[in-house]
């Protein structure tokens, strides 16, 4: 079996259909049997009719690994043998990104102050699912703040900040929102931005 999608609470398996000539032993199926089970815990059954090649698995606890397995059971009343554990996990709330680096610099030909962070680390361990919808990148200054959303999120990137004042400290709030929309708590940096050269954080 595969995972077709998964949520939170849920686990969509998806597998091939048996048919006669990949299906020894079995004279015609009545239904699928799904078996899912935590590692060291009881497995629980879900069962389909035999029109189906995917069933939902609802009510399973929040980012948790769990093994599948998917057994026919036939017209006779026999069960098969059980198809080869696939181990999916549920998703979960985003965590906090880890630390960026943050520089900041002065633009001669602008006279205009920009930041650079340099965000690292951004992958499944963060996003805690199918991948990131977004990065928030929110920042708070003496002067002005603002938002703006990163879409295309890399596992490292530079995102520029401009329009900045000199040698204002700023607060910014990197929140990232996986697939499923699950929002993340904020990590929060503080920086100082350079008055006329590189201001190294």
């Amino acid at each position: 079996p595969a995972v077709a999608s998964r949520t939170q609470d849920t686990l969509t398996i998806s597998w091939q259909k048996w048919s006669p000539q990949a299906g020894s032993g079995v004279s015609s199926v009545h239904s699928y049997v799904i078996r899912v089970w935590q590692q060291d815990g009881q497995p629980s059954n879900v069962t389909v009719p035999s029109e189906n090649n995917t069933a939902t698995i609802i009510n399973l606890s929040h980012y948790t690994e769990y093994n599948v397995s998917v057994i026919i059971w036939n017209n006779a009343g026999y069960y098969g043998l059980p198809s080869p554990t696939t181990t999916a996990r549920t998703c979960g709330e985003p965590v906090a990104p880890p630390n960026p680096n943050v520089n900041s610099f002065f633009d001669l030909s602008q006279r205009s102050t920009y930041m650079e962070i340099k965000t690292m680390g951004m992958n499944q361990e963060i996003h805690r699912c199918d991948w990131f919808a977004k990065l928030t990148v929110r920042y708070e200054g003496e002067f002005n703040n603002g938002t703006t959303d990163v879409l295309r999120v890399n596992e490292s990137q530079l995102i520029t900040i401009t329009n900045l004042t000199a040698n204002s400290t700023y607060t910014i709030y990197l929140t990232a929102v996986n697939n499923l929309l699950l929002v993340g708590p904020p990590l929060t940096v503080t920086h100082t931005t350079t008055e006329g050269g590189n201001f190294f954080n």
